[in-house]
């Protein structure tokens, strides 16, 4: 027995991390199906590692995250190699332990994402200030026009280039400095305490053909910026994958954390973001008005600078469309895998819930729950 160890002990090794992986993702999967069990971890274990690993990975310059999968890249290559030229000559026990040392990398990291965040994707809703009471068909208007106006007021406290695209106001350190100042308005209790640095991403070319505007990866606690997105849409980003590293990882939730934070925020570059990117939400509120012009109304009224920025987007993502579908089936596979049913799906608003009968709102989607939350605590006579 002791000459079999000792002859097989690298296999004997790797096939003990491969089990290893194994169970700590088994495990990792029935513990998420307790929504009491993921949110006590999130709240007493999972957001010290992030506040641990944050801590130490803003003071690092660049992604680690890119860094890292750079390097697993080359030794996975390598290991190949080896194993070719092992197999060539004729050394299989040589050969075979290279190969298997491949997925052994690959469920190792798996089983660390697993134990980072896993149980974070079935917390408990994320606490926003939103609005789930009825509300009156008549201030449908009064509520829209309320956010277009001060749509329209950030665009008209932003600078935009002759194609449309709006000129960058801050650099992302200093953005950095600007959402760290806006998520201590949220409450500590549920989020982790202490906000990272996100970072600008050095393959941002090849993410943009992916149409990703931000990477979160768990293990390192390191929220990363496609730099290459456009400058409307960065704050909005930004503040999206700070969520995640602050234990939000459902992606709507994130994108709830990101829509409140910029919408409320005093800096109207940023309120630009939040709109450009969530403004048709509310707008749509307008559908279910009795009055049938009152859509097309009131979407006339956003600033012409708005609508050109608006197709500056589309057009500028259209462009960029090498891998965006790969992209996005491999994301939503990974989505699925965390428990997300609707995998990409997540990312968007839920749907507006209507009575059959009577053709009237009966729930808000949870996007424009944010922004009459908003508008009733500026009109509390209402």
């Amino acid at each position: 027995m002791k000459n079999f160890i000792k002859k097989y002990s690298l296999i004997l090794f790797e096939s003990a991390l491969i089990l290893l992986s194994v169970v700590v993702i088994v495990i990792f999967q029935i513990l998420k199906g307790n929504k009491n069990i993921c949110e006590w971890y999130s709240r007493n274990i999972g957001r010290w590692i992030q506040t641990i690993n944050g801590a130490i990975v803003k003071y690092i310059p660049f992604s680690i995250m890119e860094t890292f999968f750079i390097l697993l890249f080359i030794l996975v290559i390598t290991l190949l190699v080896v194993s070719i030229i092992e197999l060539v000559h004729k050394r299989i026990y040589n050969s075979f332990s290279s190969i298997i040392m491949i997925p052994t990398l690959v469920l190792l990291v798996i089983a660390n994402y697993n134990a980072y965040c896993t149980l974070q994707y079935n917390r408990k809703p994320v606490p926003l200030e939103s609005y789930n009471g009825e509300v009156d068909e008549e201030k449908y208007e009064d509520i829209i026009q309320y956010f277009l106006d001060d749509f329209n007021y950030c665009s008209s406290q932003v600078t935009y280039r002759d194609n449309y695209e709006i000129k960058e106001l801050y650099s992302l350190s200093k953005l950095n400095k600007i959402m760290q100042k806006e998520y201590k308005r949220l409450n500590d209790e549920y989020f982790a305490p202490f906000t990272s640095n996100a970072k600008p991403m050095m393959s941002s070319f090849i993410y943009r053909e992916m149409w990703i505007t931000g990477v979160y990866f768990a293990p390192f606690g390191e929220s990363n910026i496609n730099v290459l997105s456009t400058k409307s849409e960065i704050p909005y980003t930004l503040v999206h994958e700070l969520a995640h590293s602050k234990g939000i990882m459902r992606e709507n939730d994130a994108n709830l954390v990101a829509t409140y934070l910029t919408l409320t925020s005093d800096n109207p570059y940023i309120r630009y973001s939040g709109y450009i990117n969530t403004f048709s939400y509310v707008l749509n509120i307008a559908h279910y008005s009795d009055d049938a012009a009152l859509y097309n109304s009131l979407l006339n009224k956003v600033d012409n600078n708005i609508r050109k920025n608006w197709g500056y987007i589309s057009k500028y993502w259209n462009s960029h469309n090498l891998a965006n579908r790969i992209a996005d089936w491999w994301n939503s596979l990974y989505l699925k895998s965390q428990g997300t049913e609707n995998g990409t799906d997540d990312y968007d608003d839920t749907p507006v819930i209507v009575d059959p009968d009577t053709h009237k709102v009966v729930t808000f989607s949870n996007f424009q729950k944010i922004y009459l939350g908003i508008y009733f605590a500026n009109h509390p006579e209402s």
